[in-house]
């Protein structure tokens, strides 16, 4: 079950931080990372499947927004203790006694996480497909390339703001960690304040819109000078702040009950590749070119995803049980 899941990979990701934490060597550190991050996974599916199946739209969202309050708030501590001149391997001791705090909640509400009852009360049981029979299936693979570009939006934005804006555009360190703070900041805020009026608008709707925000944002960043073109940054993280998690929510009517355990698995994993290829390309060509290959990356990839999101809308509606298992 979810809950006895979340309670196994918290209690793994403790051992495995700590790991990091006294890591003897930089070879072995990338192994013990390696196995964090299957933890870290684990619990990211859990929690979504779980609040795909419970949680409204605006729920999902707040839950999301927390995520980035998380994303936001962890690197500004480590580097509070790294400029008190205290170890890094000291942030890490303290993040896995965190976690060890997680595990307890996990222990302690585990009932919660195992017998909650769905949104859909009416919902009758059905046979859980295997993770072949849900790879099988063509809508999960447009899922997945959609995943992996949303995913690869943000990580692009976040990951490259800092160096975006120091070295191409020639701001101080400070300058830059505010700007990119803002932005992990902003799409915080988007989540935790916008899930109600995407649903009053139109969910499909909502996020065709704000991906075609971030494409814009992308050229804002890409062709205007500092400082406007950090606007641009802003921009891309409101825009496609409530993207994920309405993306999250619609899985259930895309693929169906029986497949949706694995394909909310399957997507938290298309999107860590995407967080690790986009930003991996748009470094290439930064190198190579100029910082402005960041913002036609981000571009890009706004466009592949509303194009490849629009045709998964248009067969839905010719097809509305297209790809869908019961």
């Amino acid at each position: 079950g979810v809950g006895k899941m979340l309670i196994v990979s918290a209690a793994f990701l403790t051992v495995t931080t700590v790991g990091i934490a006294l890591a003897p060597s930089f070879p072995f550190l990338l192994g013990v990372s390696l196995l964090s991050g299957i933890g870290t996974g684990a619990i990211d599916a859990g929690i979504n499947f779980f609040a795909t199946r419970h949680f409204s739209e605006t729920q999902m969202n707040r839950l999301h927004g927390c995520f980035g309050v998380g994303a936001l708030v962890g690197p500004i501590l480590m580097g509070l203790l790294i400029g008190a001149g205290t170890s890094w391997r000291t942030g890490f001791l303290l993040v896995s006694l965190i976690v060890i705090g997680l595990t307890v909640l996990f222990a302690l509400t585990r009932k919660i996480w195992e017998t909650a009852t769905p949104r859909a009360t009416t919902e009758s049981a059905v046979e859980v497909m295997s993770p072949r029979q849900v790879l099988s299936m063509p809508i999960m693979w447009v899922c997945l390339v959609i995943f992996m570009c949303i995913s690869g939006i943000e990580q692009t934005s976040g990951q490259w703001a800092f160096s975006v804006i120091q070295e191409g555009m020639g701001t101080s360190d400070q300058i830059a960690s505010l700007w990119s703070g803002l932005f992990w900041g902003g799409m915080a805020f988007g989540r935790l304040t916008l899930g109600g009026t995407a649903v009053r608008v139109g969910t499909l709707r909502w996020i065709q819109g704000g991906v075609l925000g971030a494409a814009l944002g992308g050229l804002v960043y890409a062709l205007t000078p500092y400082p406007v073109a950090p606007v641009g940054l802003l921009i891309i993280g409101l825009s496609m702040a409530t993207v994920f998690p309405l993306m999250m929510m619609l899985s259930p009517q895309r693929v169906g009950n029986a497949a949706l355990p694995h394909a909310v698995g399957f997507q938290m994993s298309a999107a860590t590749i995407g967080s690790s290829l986009f930003p991996w390309i748009a470094g290439y060509l930064f190198g190579r070119t100029s910082y402005h290959a960041v913002a036609w990356v981000i571009v890009a990839a706004c466009l592949l995803l509303f194009t490849v999101h629009a045709l998964l809308i248009w067969w839905q509606r010719q097809d509305p049980t297209a790809g869908v298992a019961a």
